[in-house]
């Protein structure tokens, strides 16, 4: 089961900006896409990177 790597992952960052750490350990699962779920309350609208 541990060599399987996951496809996409979707991560919703935190607010004070993303972890090197969390970062890196996302990339060592070497999936084929990350996808960034923000959310700006001021603008009231979400972007996916």
């Amino acid at each position: 089961m541990e060599d399987i790597k996951p496809d996409t992952i979707i991560l919703d960052p935190p607010r004070q900006g993303s972890d090197r750490q969390t970062l890196a350990e996302i990339c060592g699962l070497s999936p084929n896409k990350i996808v960034m779920w923000v959310i700006n309350m001021n603008l009231k609208c979400r972007l996916f990177i």
